[in-house]
């Protein structure tokens, strides 16, 4: 099977009322203060309406999910008999395209009924809200879709509409097997979108397999950085690692992402900010999904200006306003690099993205730089101020609750995880490797094939 490319349009001043969307649709859209259509979403929806399955990609924080919820939305206006299914790879991003439905059918006298199944909640509460009859959009997570499949609580039969969003993600985790698993409950006759950063061998194969003589449509270099993310990589050592972030988060105002390369040390960075009295959210595959959810509200919701998190923070979360994102590790790929730094900068607005790295770094980054080429920055030796931290309005003895001048009452030891707080909590005195494992003794993902992510 060949994939037909859409034609090439020039950038144009279109409105989404000249995109043949229903008056409903276009008062939600006026509701959200949404002012012009997207590259990806003018190009995307007239393809959908259209009926044509499509394949697309495009960078990370271009509006791709209003893309497709838009022209599903209208295309079950005008089907009532026809539903809508959408898999993701992980909960985060079915919660927030749940979040987005739901936002762009404020305008609706009767909005479609919308039902979000993910694992990390009992089943019970999905079951009342699927009730007798089924809802018009599903949006699900393999894993708990394919329970509902089983127990035959869900029929997939009168979804004529599917949507596989991050589908090289999904492959990465090792969904596939489930996704086979739930294609052959739905109609042959459905129509199937495609959404990926990237069309590698498997996805390609996927494609082959399961969608009918589709569309593609790439807009802008999904495998690089959107223009308006200013990127920054700054050198420094070991011992010094911890001091360079906390000076780094001491001069940004505003929203911050942090990355850490696994769930350990996003708990032990997210605990050791917190005990310093900064406004912290953790995030990672092995919390309960009440603590993933309460740690995505209090980010967006400004309770916390800072979220420390592994990779399952890097696609699909699209918290409005994120001015900083921080690399304290390095992802493993060129692919990961460009998903965790378009945290920022989303929907047109500008961004700052920092990497932190040691001469332990050094082969990764050249990897990473390799794949960017000229879309990366140069590297810098960081400088730390010794003092006007802007995280010291709590006395104390700077546990949580706490907050000295972290610059200066600290010893360098303290920076690299040696303090007398992780003794106390735990009965023994924890070594500055175990703060910060060398990258060789710890290159293990948290997502990676980790199915408990859904």
């Amino acid at each position: 099977m060949t994939m037909t490319n859409a034609p090439e349009s020039a950038p144009s001043s279109i409105s989404f009322n000249d995109l043949s969307l229903q008056p409903e649709l276009l008062k939600s859209i006026e509701l959200l203060n949404y002012t012009s259509p997207t590259e990806i979403q003018e190009k995307a929806i007239p393809l959908i309406l259209e009926g044509k399955d499509l394949v697309a990609t495009a960078q990370t924080g271009t509006g791709k999910t209003a893309a497709f919820v838009l022209p599903l939305l209208e295309l079950l206006f005008n089907n009532p008999e026809k539903n809508a299914l959408i898999l993701v790879p992980t909960r985060e991003i079915a919660a927030q395209i749940n979040d987005v439905v739901r936002d762009l059918t404020r305008g609706f006298q009767y909005p479609p009924r919308t039902v979000l199944l993910i694992g990390g909640v009992p089943p019970y509460n999905q079951l009342k809200a699927l009730g007798r009859s089924m809802p018009r959009f599903i949006v699900a997570t393999p894993g708990r879709l394919n329970d509902h499949i089983r127990h035959r609580t869900v029929d997939l039969s009168k979804f004529h509409f599917l949507v596989l969003d991050e589908a090289d993600r999904m492959m990465d985790m090792g969904f596939l097997p489930q996704i086979e698993e739930i294609l052959p409950s739905l109609p042959e006759d459905r129509q199937s979108l495609l959404f990926s950063a990237t069309l590698p061998p498997n996805i390609l194969k996927l494609v082959d397999r399961f969608l009918h003589s589709p569309v593609r449509l790439s807009v802008g270099k999904p495998s690089t950085p959107i223009e308006k993310i200013q990127q920054k990589l700054l050198q420094t050592t070991h011992l010094e690692k911890n001091k360079v972030l906390l000076n780094e988060l001491n001069t940004r105002p505003g929203r911050i992402i942090i990355f850490a390369k696994t769930k350990r040390r996003t708990d032990l960075l997210g605990e050791h900010l917190l005990d310093l009295g900064l406004k912290v959210s953790i995030l990672h595959g092995d919390r309960s999904q009440s603590q993933r959810r309460s740690a995505m509200e209090s980010f967006g919701k400004g309770r916390t200006n800072i979220l420390v998190a592994t990779d399952v923070a890097a696609r699909g979360i699209d918290v409005a306003d994120v001015a900083h994102v921080i690399n304290y590790d390095l992802p493993m790929t060129s692919e990961d690099y460009v998903h965790r730094i378009g945290r920022t900068a989303r929907a047109g607005a500008s961004g700052e993205a920092i990497s932190i790295i040691t001469p332990e770094d050094r082969m990764q980054w050249k990897m990473i730089a390799r794949d960017l080429g000229s879309a990366v920055p140069q590297a810098e030796w960081a400088k730390v101020e010794g003092s006007g931290n802007r995280f010291t309005s709590r006395g104390g003895s700077g546990n949580r609750g706490g907050g000295n001048n972290y610059s200066n009452n600290r010893s360098n030891n303290s920076y690299s995880g040696n303090s007398s707080r992780y003794g106390s909590r735990n009965g023994e005195g924890r070594s500055q490797d175990s703060y910060h494992p060398h990258p060789r003794r710890d290159q293990s993902y948290s997502t990676s094939n980790n199915n408990s992510s859904y």
